[in-house]
């Protein structure tokens, strides 16, 4: 199985993630590549490589693909970015 996600920043899409499901990075090695600190960091699941920095847009496609059968599955998302609340 196959991932292929990118980032929309200002409508320009930018490449994001590109590999196989077999180099899931483990939750630890994801904390120390986002440069997040742990305090109050929750993860839902691993993630493949990055293929350049992390990237805050304000949309997200990932698509699964599976090479054998030919088939995949594509997930997008909108984000709408608040301002400061405090």
């Amino acid at each position: 199985m196959k991932v292929v996600s990118s980032v929309r920043v200002q409508g320009r899409e930018i490449p994001f993630q590109k590999g196989s499901l077999s180099t899931l990075l483990k939750a630890p090695d994801l904390v120390v590549r986002s440069g997040f600190s742990r305090d109050g960091l929750a993860l839902y699941c691993g993630t493949v490589k990055f293929l350049g920095d992390y990237i805050f847009g304000d949309g997200f496609e990932i698509e699964l693909r599976d090479p054998v059968l030919g088939r995949s599955l594509r997930h997008t998302y909108s984000l709408d970015v608040l301002n400061d609340l405090a």
